[in-house]
């Protein structure tokens, strides 16, 4: 996973929360960050699975709000890769759960922040064992 979505030229000056960032400086989207907005998203640094079930009101009533393919509608500018990811992810999690078993041992899950991606601590160890 890469923590940020885009690149991008501002093609005008921009004032975000007292900085100006002038028309032609390279600004990037990021996920980690935006995603952990309490103002879009209730206890944001909580895993919550079903955040994004129908008839939850997370993202703060902005549809763009999660973004981590890109905003907008599915034929707005979206990630070239989404489908692919889509079909990826789901044939590995289908090969991994069934298949394998796994567990976590204890560990320190705290990100740490100094360089992106943001990993934990310990890397994420897993224990697996053939089914």
């Amino acid at each position: 996973m890469i923590p940020f979505t885009f690149f991008a030229t501002a093609r005008q000056d921009v004032s975000i929360a007292g900085h100006v960032i002038p028309a032609g400086w390279q600004v990037m989207g990021l996920t980690w960050q935006t995603s952990r907005d309490p103002k879009a998203f209730r206890d944001p640094t909580r895993f919550v699975p079903d955040r994004f079930a129908p008839g939850r009101d997370e993202g703060g009533g902005t549809p763009s709000a999660y973004v981590p393919q890109g905003g907008g509608p599915p034929d707005g500018h979206r990630c070239a890769g989404e489908a692919l990811t889509q079909l990826l992810l789901t044939v590995l999690c289908a090969r991994v759960c069934g298949h394998w078993r796994w567990t976590a041992p204890p560990q320190d899950f705290t990100l740490n922040m100094r360089l992106p991606p943001h990993l934990p601590r310990d890397r994420l160890r897993l224990t697996l064992e053939r089914r």
